[in-house]
């Protein structure tokens, strides 16, 4: 179950994290930062109100929605199997884990605007109140929201297409790994 929840919040970062791995290493926030167990400082009003009206303009929000609707079901199977590797055939284990589930799907599946809520402090650390205003503008030129207008499809592509050399980078580990240990195929063989 740790294992499970540990996936689940890997792919709930993993979309920050790409947004976030362009920046210059200058603007990563350090290690107390991002694990602070104190609350951040509150966020003047007027600068929440604009960061929240970029994350809408720039698609973030629209994204996140998008991501929690492709995750929710991916997240559902991973339960599943995880409940059935710990319940064995145990159906009141099993009906546990199918309840969890749904839970937390309809828990997920209203989380953007607490998610959004969450994202406020960090666009706050990063840029001033100037900047925003600044992407805001951005975001309202045609340019820009042509930008937002297909930052999700550009989100979904290269995902795919990330998934793909995972996929590829597997095959050839096994098969050179199978290959540099042939006693290995038999038991891997009856795996399949």
């Amino acid at each position: 179950m740790k294992t499970w929840l540990a996936v689940c919040l890997f792919l709930l970062a993993v979309p920050m994290q790409a947004q976030t791995s362009a920046a210059p290493a200058s603007s990563a926030p350090s290690a107390a930062n991002q694990a602070s167990p104190t609350p951040a400082p509150a966020v003047d009003p007027e600068k929440a109100a604009a960061i929240r009206h970029l994350l809408e303009l720039n698609g973030t929000k629209t994204v996140t929605q998008e991501l929690m609707n492709t995750m929710l079901p991916k997240m559902a199977t991973l339960l599943h199997s995880s409940f059935k590797g710990t319940c064995g055939d145990d159906p009141k284990c099993l009906q546990l884990g199918d309840l969890v589930s749904i839970r937390m799907q309809d828990k997920m599946a209203n989380s953007v605007d607490q998610l959004i809520d969450r994202i406020i402090p960090v666009y706050d650390r990063h840029f001033s109140k100037e900047d925003i205003d600044g992407m805001v503008q951005f975001y309202q030129s045609p340019l820009g929201s042509k930008v937002a207008q297909n930052i999700g499809a550009i989100s979904r592509e290269s995902e795919s297409a990330g998934g793909q050399i995972g996929q590829d980078i597997a095959k050839q580990s096994i098969e050179e790994v199978l290959q540099e240990h042939p006693d290995l195929r038999g038991a891997f063989q009856q795996h399949q």
